[in-house]
């Protein structure tokens, strides 16, 4: 009975006993840092008086700091403060971990060919696809729930004055509404899997998320975001906040139908495609191009078409396949794209309305002053400027957990069995190493020369220097690559089931360092430890190249070591 809950007796069993120790680990992290928080708001403002001045600074930030926070809602009390501090932020955090399970389960495995064999057993798709997705459902709570009781537990322990207090019930209302809306961004990658396949679902999903949270924080900002926000779930969420003694329980109904309808649909998909099978985008705009003789020879549609035989013709062979290198540079190659892409027109959209930032800080004068002291190299009223102080930390961030899916694909021939045939042919494991995980860098490059384009753009439509902005992609693709060397060095060594894992970790590590060396005022020996902390501020046109240097050396010391061991061990 104990191994069909947790163990090889059962589908459910199984799957969660895979998802537990990134659960666990997700867990005490989040329940760290709400405590860390906790403590230091705590010693830092023990009195009602010193809590109530930081308070009204906190809400006298301009909307540009207010935008990617929330509503400051009872930031008077402990547990109001975390909440806005953190918990707000927490459905990104858990989210691409939902996205990335729940796109896998099925599809991940549909293609990699395994699922044929659990299918040949007495198990129907339904079936499977329930368990699936209810022992993730299970991981979730499991992580929610011990971030909850380790939120309550150090809330209790670090409470200075009477409104601090905090219920158990409170804790679990507000991290049950984080689990629901990473849950949502899970179940949109789940229902769109049967097809798009994961890699397409998977980036449709973190669009959503990523995008949901950005246009709800900025939406009184730039023009269009305001129209936007009406389907973002950070907007319709946003008044439910228990630990800060707000409630809006019919929204969290609402984000649990969505979730239900989705599992719904992914279930339905599933059952009626054959496995493996999705859409080949670039085959139907081949064929539409084809059979509509009346637009094929339209200068549009040859740009158009000119373009995906480009750009996607990497996920349909051709050039792909003239060895390791480009056949692992074109398999990923859209994906990094596509992340671009969505953060491009992010970042497009801020630049856009720099103006708009500019004068929300400028409208406070103690504000503008204390940037001016804590960024003397940022022209805050340019597009660049604007870029770096609101989105450059939380773009590199994402585009971390981007390069971290990507080296989880390519690491997972190894982990499927796949690499066994490729190596059988005379191809020496050193030079398909290095060249393969070459193509899987340059698909993460991508992902910034992208973004620097876009933002690039808008800021030039604003009227501003271009060229910083580019340049501020541009770095944001290395230290990508950066990261995603780490995962190289992690497969190379052995371990390829925790490639992708190990670049998402060390990139919320560094974020999580930057982050809490500023509310603990820890010392700089501590803080440098992050990689971001030495990448300048690029796109203000303020450049470390001691820090670039490093990731240079980061991705050379990956890619060899990681080529020299590789060559010297077995498979599996």
């Amino acid at each position: 009975m104990t191994s069909r809950i947790y163990g090889l007796g059962s589908v459910f069993g199984k799957t969660l006993r895979d998802s537990s120790r990134a659960a666990l680990g997700l867990g005490l992290t989040v329940g760290f840092l709400n405590v860390v928080t906790a403590a230091t708001i705590a010693d830092q403002f023990a009195t009602a008086a010193e809590r109530a001045l930081f308070a009204a600074q906190m809400q006298a930030l301009p909307e540009i700091f207010q935008g990617l926070l929330g509503e400051p809602i009872n930031i008077l009390t402990l547990p109001g403060f975390v909440s806005w501090r953190l918990v707000g932020f927490l459905p990104i955090m858990i989210g691409f971990y939902s996205i990335t399970s729940l796109t896998g389960t099925l599809a991940g495995e549909a293609a990699s060919g395994t699922l044929e064999l659990i299918l040949s057993t007495p198990v129907s798709r339904v079936r499977l696809a329930l368990q699936k997705y209810g022992a993730h459902v299970v991981a979730v709570a499991v992580l929610i729930s011990l971030a909850a009781v380790i939120t309550w537990v150090g809330n209790s322990l670090f409470a200075t004055l009477p409104q601090d207090s905090l219920s158990i019930f409170d804790a679990f209302g507000e991290f049950g509404l984080v689990a629901l809306m990473a849950l949502l961004a899970g179940s949109i990658g789940f229902a769109l899997a049967p097809l798009l396949g994961r890699g397409m679902a998977a980036g449709v999903a973190a669009i959503y998320l990523f995008g949901s949270y950005a246009v709800n924080g900025f939406a009184d900002l730039v023009p269009g975001f305001s129209i936007l926000r009406t389907g973002s779930m950070f907007h319709w969420t946003e008044h439910h906040r228990p630990m800060a003694g707000a409630y809006d329980w019919p929204a969290v109904a609402l984000v649990l139908g969505l979730v239900v309808l989705l599992v719904v649909i992914g279930i339905v998909l599933f059952q009626r495609r054959d496995l493996g099978a999705t859409i080949s985008v670039g085959a139907r705009f081949r064929r539409a191009g084809a059979e509509d003789t009346a637009w094929a020879g339209a200068l549009p549609v040859r740009v158009l078409r000119r373009a995906w035989h480009v750009i996607g013709g990497a996920s349909v062979g051709r050039w792909s396949l003239n060895g390791p290198g480009l056949r692992s540079l074109g398999e990923r190659l859209p994906a990094g794209l596509a992340w671009g892409l969505g953060l491009g027109l992010y970042g497009f959209a801020i630049a856009v309305s720099a103006e708009q930032f500019a004068d929300s800080i400028t409208s406070v004068p103690q504000i503008a002053e204390m940037i001016r002291q804590f960024y003397p190299n940022i022209d805050f009223s340019s597009a660049g400027g604007i870029l770096q102080l609101a989105i450059f930390g939380f773009v590199a961030l994402v585009t971390g957990v981007a390069a971290g899916t990507l080296v989880g694909g390519w690491a997972s021939d190894e982990r499927e069995r796949r690499l066994e045939v490729v190596l059988s042919t005379p191809t020496s494991r050193a030079s398909w190493f290095v060249r393969s995980a070459l193509g899987v860098l340059l698909s993460v490059f991508a992902i910034g020369v992208v973004i620097g384009l876009a933002a690039g753009l808008g800021a030039a439509i604003a009227g501003d220097p271009a060229v910083p902005v580019v340049t501020g992609g541009l770095v944001i693709g290395l230290y990508a690559v950066a990261l995603a060397a780490v995962g190289v060095l992690v497969f190379g060594l052995g371990w390829p089931q925790f490639a992708g894992g190990a670049v998402a970790g060390v990139t919320v590590a560094f974020y999580l360092i930057d982050l809490i060396g500023g509310i603990l005022r820890l010392p700089d020996y501590i803080t440098d430890i992050a990689l971001t902390r030495h990448l300048g501020e690029p796109m203000a046109g303020s450049y470390d190249w001691g820090g670039m240097a490093l990731c240079l050396g980061v991705v050379i010391f990956g890619v060899v070591l990681g080529a020299w061991r590789f060559a010297r061990r077995d498979l599996g």
